[in-house]
């Protein structure tokens, strides 16, 4: 929430922008919790986590961050106002555990070390603890994102992140091109890796709640059937599923900040997704990534020459 000063309240211009800022401003939602995970990877080491959430923690943003006393106890912050921390006795998802590590048998990986039963179970309890944040409306704000507390060991410039414009619709990027085919595939948990990017995403309060409710139905209806995987490949699902709830933009793991406002660094992803799109004769997703190909400040001759030839189909 953004407090009016006596000064500002005497400027028409100054109210009418403050007034803006409150309407757009973002809760950032997070979490970090000791999963017991085993491994001396640098990009997943427990004990590293807490430099990059350090960092996180600095940026001048809303956030709500759902933790463990202990684990607060070692975070190096400065308290603020729209800084808050909840604590939960239990992470979502871990008092079915032995259903998941159960179903995570059917789940093949080339890192155990890293995509564990409690790290799939991790990766859906953001979703509950979305709705959950929601409902407790820390800030007052119509926007909520969800922000992977470890999101600056892979994403670049941070600094970007305050500067976030809240979307119409549910914001998030995709990696790789999904088709129909691949989301009815019985092994989606092959053909769905590594279409979407889960570690930042943002929607208008309604269709957030909407779409967590819509990822959690998926993962209960999978588990009932004795399959689960990570978050991000029933993410593709749903997009897939809903395609008019959401707003996609492009890149890879590291453009995850910067072509949220529109450049196109990597633009091979574009290229790639908007060239298998046409080969799916998927019109209406190539129409997408044209349109953001366009978009972009820094687009070539090459691209912007498909990407036109593309919507006039």
């Amino acid at each position: 929430m953004i407090i009016l000063s006596t000064q500002v309240r005497n400027n028409n211009y100054g109210i009418e922008q403050i007034i803006i800022l409150i309407k757009m401003a973002i809760t950032f939602v997070t979490s970090f919790f000791d999963i017991g995970r085993q491994t001396d990877a640098p990009m997943q080491k427990f004990d590293n986590y807490f430099a990059w959430i350090e960092e996180l923690l600095k940026l001048p943003i809303n956030i709500y961050f759902f933790t463990s006393p202990g684990l607060h106890n070692r975070f190096n912050y400065t308290p603020r106002p729209n800084l808050k921390f909840k604590f939960l006795p239990e992470i979502p998802y871990f008092d079915r555990l032995d259903d998941i590590k159960e179903a995570w048998k059917n789940y093949v990986t080339g890192n155990t070390s890293k995509d564990t039963a409690e790290f799939g179970a991790m990766t859906h309890a953001k979703f509950r603890l979305l709705c959950q944040a929601i409902i407790d409306d820390p800030f007052g704000d119509d926007h909520y994102a969800w922000i992977d507390a470890g999101l600056l060991k892979i994403a670049t410039n941070p600094e970007l992140i305050p500067s976030l414009t809240p979307p119409n619709k549910v914001r998030m990027m995709m990696l790789n091109y999904i088709s129909d085919d691949e989301v009815k595939d019985p092994n989606f948990v092959y053909s769905c890796r590594y279409k979407y990017a889960a570690g930042l995403f943002i929607a208008p309060k309604v269709l957030m709640r909407v779409f967590c409710l819509l990822m959690i139905a998926q993962a209960e209806h999978d588990l009932f059937y004795n399959r689960f995987g990570l978050e991000q490949e029933y993410m593709a699902i749903i997009y897939r599923k809903y395609p008019e709830l959401f707003d996609p933009y492009y890149g890879t793991f590291s453009d995850l900040i910067v072509n949220y406002l529109g450049c196109n660094r990597n633009s091979y992803v574009t290229k790639d997704i908007l060239t298998t799109a046409l080969k799916h004769n998927d019109k209406i997703e190539a129409a997408k990534v044209a349109k953001y190909i366009l978009q972009a400040p820094d687009v070539n001759d090459s691209d912007k020459k498909i990407s036109e030839i593309c919507l006039r189909m």
